[in-house]
């Protein structure tokens, strides 16, 4: 399933409102994406990063996580 992740370099956070958004947002004060292309590059670095999901997860952001229905 394909994964969408906003990685945002030296920011402590975003403050991101979920109420403010139709999709699903998790944001997380690490940089540590579920995908290998960058992984090593953002281990290196600190910030936040994003990970956008479909509208489904909204209010369940336990488990399974993926955005499908954001790429056409």
């Amino acid at each position: 399933m394909p994964t969408i992740e906003i990685a945002s370099i030296k920011a402590p956070h975003l403050n991101i409102d979920q109420t403010d958004f139709e999709l699903a947002i998790l944001e997380e004060p690490k940089l540590e994406g579920h995908r290998g292309l960058f992984y090593d590059f953002l281990l290196e670095n600190e910030g936040t990063i994003l990970h956008l999901g479909n509208p489904e997860f909204v209010g369940d952001l336990d488990g399974a996580f993926f955005a499908g229905q954001l790429i056409n």
